[in-house]
């Protein structure tokens, strides 16, 4: 026909779909109807069974030609003159690039399975303070900076503490993407804890950082509510609600 079917097993509600894909773009043609992870178990099978691409070129085909830091205090920025290959051959004439230099970040979704609810957090964030439609203090995922030698799961369990006084014991990885890869080299690494939201509440933060921050505990449905209308408007926590639908949709 015009495609090619398979039975496939899903692993996040563990039933099988029948589906088919098709053969020109590998995408979906069909799946079992009112499934509510067959897309997830067709997109698992094809990165499973398929040649993964690969950049053709890396960091050794740029070439630094000149590197000075024009700002250093909280964050950096600094002035790039570079040439890199072509992918019609040869190299660019050298050019100008300002990088803003952040590093690594990472961020942690809170979620109570028992009780259905998300642990979020609210606070003030500058990068807002010159908007018209929203407010400056935004609901977001516990997140923090890696601003010393540390492992990167370890400061993430030490952010969730420090910002809402609960403990998780183990966290699970999301996803780790480049914030804005244009002029950033900010990494964001996403995690997933579960949590007894029961005993999240209060006003959190460090004061030697003036950090000022409100624990938002919400149902699962408001949260996702709040993705979907957009007024949950910054992308680590839009990234990471989303993977849970993905994942986490038959709990809902």
């Amino acid at each position: 026909g015009n495609g090619i079917g398979y039975l496939l097993f899903c692993r996040t509600c563990h039933r099988e779909y029948n589906v088919k894909i098709g053969q020109a773009f590998g995408s979906v043609v069909c799946w079992q109807p009112g499934a509510c992870c067959g897309i997830i178990a067709v997109f698992g099978f094809l990165r499973e069974h398929s040649s993964l691409y690969r950049a053709e070129f890396s960091s050794k085909d740029v070439e630094v030609i000149e590197r000075r830091t024009l700002f250093r205090r909280f964050f950096a920025l600094e002035s790039l003159t570079i040439r890199h290959r072509r992918y019609a051959g040869g190299w660019t004439d050298a050019f100008e690039r300002e990088l803003f230099c952040r590093g690594q970040a990472a961020g942690v979704l809170l979620h109570d399975p028992e009780r259905h609810e998300f642990v979020l957090v609210e606070q003030l964030r500058i990068g807002l303070i010159d908007s018209a439609e929203d407010s400056p203090w935004v609901l977001e995922l516990v997140a923090g900076m890696l601003d010393k030698p540390e492992d990167m799961e370890a400061m993430a369990k030490r952010e969730v503490q420090e910002e809402t006084g609960l403990d998780v014991q183990a966290v699970k990885p999301i996803c780790q993407y480049y914030n804005s890869p244009g002029g950033s080299d900010e990494k964001i690494h996403l995690y997933y804890a579960q949590v007894d939201s029961s005993q999240a509440g209060g006003i959190h933060g460090l004061a030697s950082e003036h950090e000022d921050i409100k624990v938002v505990v919400l149902s699962v449905t408001e949260v996702l509510d709040a993705l979907h209308d957009g007024r949950i408007n910054n992308a680590m926590a839009i990234i990471a609600l989303q993977w849970f639908e993905l994942n986490y949709g038959c709990i809902r």
